[in-house]
């Protein structure tokens, strides 16, 4: 019977060779990858040795596990993210941003993944994919099912010039521009939708 921390180990074990076993396909994309690293990645998924792995995996530099992340959907990324102190530096990180790729496979489907609807919960993920989702997705998602983030009225405002017409600024008035952004969505969404209160900043 397996020991919790040997049970622990090969549940990290199967789901790092779970992610390269679905970025193998991404990697033959890139041919500005080594072919010898392809090859690497490929053998240590089929002898699935956990020690080899973890410590080739480890040496792998920063923007290439940024890409390997950014091919798993949300809920894998976020389990991986905690897996150790360098994935979790890694998916932190604004530069390199794993979660954009996900999140806009999301919004561009619009078949929305559960853990895209508190994602803004999770300080681990960088705040700029906030403007990406309230900029692209469906009124009805944001104004009833996100948990909308604690963004600066700068952002928000941001948001309002991407997502709306320079002529719709004045619906603003003098209100907060995350006000005037919720506003905005419910108005002029295709179909209008009841009005929520919305909290000023």
């Amino acid at each position: 019977m397996l020991t919790v921390s040997e049970s622990k180990n090969r549940s990290r074990r199967v789901l790092l060779l779970q992610v390269l076993y679905t970025t193998n396909i991404t990697l033959n994309r890139r041919p500005r990858i080594p072919t010898v690293l392809r090859y690497r990645l490929v053998s240590l998924h089929l002898c699935g040795s956990g020690s080899t792995y973890d410590m080739f995996f480890e040496a792998l530099p920063d923007d290439l596990i940024a890409v390997i992340l950014g091919e798993l959907d949300l809920d894998s990324l976020i389990t991986v993210s905690h897996l150790s102190k360098r994935f979790h530096t890694v998916a932190s990180e604004p530069s390199l941003n794993p979660w954009r790729k996900p999140i806009l496979r999301n919004l561009r489907t619009n078949v929305y993944e559960p853990a895209l609807q508190h994602l803004s919960v999770r300080s681990i993920v960088p705040r700029q994919n906030w403007i990406d989702i309230l900029v692209l997705a469906r009124p009805s998602f944001i104004l009833y099912e996100a948990t909308l983030p604690n963004l600066k009225a700068v952002e928000w405002e941001e948001c309002f010039r991407r997502r709306f017409l320079p002529g719709w600024q004045k619906w603003r008035k003098e209100s907060p521009w995350k006000e005037a952004f919720l506003r905005s969505v419910d108005c002029f969404s295709p179909f209008h939708l009841p009005r929520r209160n919305s909290q000023s900043e």
